[in-house]
């Protein structure tokens, strides 16, 4: 019987939010217990973005363009940090 590795779809889900929302300062060392939803988001959508790219090949391109696809789902439906307004531009004095 031939026993599943978790050890590299376990790191993909962990790196993905780690290198995407935590080292880039978009989520703070102080708010770290909110990467636990954003593994849900992105490591999750990662994965089934490598898994789609090795089943049905395709190279790089394709994983690219699962990766904007993904990008888009989750800024427009899961988010919707898209289509929220914009607070800061009232205070600014700029109407949306």
């Amino acid at each position: 019987m031939k026993v599943p590795r978790i050890g590299p779809a376990g790191l993909l889900i962990v790196l993905s939010p780690l290198v995407g929302e935590v080292l880039n300062g978009a989520t703070r060392l102080s708010y770290i217990f909110a990467f636990v939803p954003q593994m849900m988001v992105w490591g999750c959508g990662t994965l089934i973005v490598r898994e789609l790219a090795q089943r049905r090949g395709g190279g790089w391109v394709r994983v690219i363009l699962l990766g904007a696809a993904l990008s888009v789902a989750v800024e427009f439906l899961i988010l919707q940090t898209s289509v929220a307004p914009l607070p800061w531009l009232e205070m600014a004095g700029i109407p949306a």
